[in-house]
């Protein structure tokens, strides 16, 4: 139960990115433009900035005592990514 809900975060998180730039990239028209890959970058720094925490600060100087993530928690959320992305991409493009 511990790892549910960060699982289902790290799906709807996923969903919301596909959400917002699949028709983007997949339209053809548009090449990757500095505001998609801005928009990456900046995601890709989050959950690396929050991953160090886990690896970088010790337990007792955490900022953010209330959520204090640990590498099964970053776990939980990247799996919950990659399956609802590969399910969403598997469903709308099929296997081939």
């Amino acid at each position: 139960m511990r790892l549910m809900k960060p699982t289902l975060v790290g799906a709807l998180m996923a969903l919301a990115m596909l959400a917002l730039m699949h028709d983007r990239i997949m339209s053809g028209e548009v090449t990757l433009t500095s505001g998609a890959a801005a928009f990456v970058a900046l995601h890709a720094g989050a959950v690396l900035l929050l991953a160090s925490l886990v690896f970088f600060v010790p337990p007792a100087r955490r900022f953010i005592r209330a959520h204090r993530p640990d590498l099964r928690h970053i776990g939980g959320i990247l799996a919950g990514m990659v399956l609802a992305a590969g399910l969403a991409h598997t469903v709308m493009h099929g296997v081939a």
